[in-house]
């Protein structure tokens, strides 16, 4: 078995041999959000995409967001797609105590957002939610802004923090 571990890889179908099984995963499909690229690349990833994903034998999505984005943007469904889950790396991403009596110790709850300026990243809506998050006493954390690169263990950190992740 063939495993491409995301949909980038799959033009190396171009190579398949039929003895062997391929399976792909696809993690996102926001490449193919028009907002973020050419209309003339958006109609080659989409077609590439499109006739590489039907070559597989079988597609794995992340979620059951990227599974319904592969039926309804690609026409690849069915069967043929299941999902699978992301794993997470429980000796990094786990409870702390030290960080559960903070939380019992601040006056405000914490909401966390992994965000960007892409447009898929809906900064915007980011923008209208923190002053309210604030009138009603909430502290917004944001991570991924232009800020210096965090490691896994001090992203694991502000999430043990967090009393929500916001996901917009």
């Amino acid at each position: 078995v063939h495993h491409l571990t995301n949909q980038f890889l799959a033009n190396c179908l171009q190579h398949k041999t039929p003895e062997k099984k391929t399976v792909i995963t696809v993690c996102d499909l926001m490449h193919l959000d028009p907002r973020l690229c050419h209309p003339i690349t958006h109609r080659l990833i989409k077609r590439a995409l499109t006739k590489n994903l039907a070559k597989a034998d079988h597609v794995i999505a992340i979620s059951d967001y990227v599974r319904h984005d592969i039926d309804q943007k690609l026409g690849v469904g069915g069967e043929k797609v299941s999902v699978i889950h992301l794993g997470v790396n429980s000796d990094i991403f786990q409870p702390r105590d030290m960080l559960q009596q903070y939380k019992q110790l601040r006056e405000n709850k914490v909401a966390v957002v992994v965000t960007g300026r892409s447009p898929n990243k809906n900064l915007s809506l980011i923008h209208y939610l923190e002053p309210r998050l604030k009138q009603v006493g909430w502290d917004l954390v944001k991570l991924g802004l232009g800020s210096e690169p965090f490691s896994d263990d001090h992203m694991a950190s502000v999430y043990n923090l967090a009393d929500i992740l916001l996901v917009p």
